[in-house]
């Protein structure tokens, strides 16, 4: 099956729902490595544990949030009749 740009875009503005819990996933995923990352840091006494710390943070919140947003697309995307 072969797919034009409109088609795909089409396809992924229906199904927004999926591309952000997909993506919202990814990044808590990602969030959370990089906090394991900032506690391996702080433990060994390494610079920068805080920003590892924060930028994890920041990370985890956005995936949050896109598993937030997830969530508000698949309610608007089905009304109860």
């Amino acid at each position: 099956m072969i797919f034009n740009l409109a088609t795909l875009i089409n396809l992924i503005m229906n199904n927004k729902w999926l591309f952000f819990s997909i993506l919202g996933l990814l990044f808590v995923g990602f969030g959370l490595s990089l906090l394991g990352e900032a506690i391996i840091k702080k433990f060994n006494n390494m610079d920068h544990w805080v920003l590892w710390g924060t930028i994890a943070l920041m990370v985890v919140n956005t995936g949050l949030c896109f598993v937030g947003q997830a969530i508000i697309e698949k309610i608007k995307g089905n009304p109860k009749n």
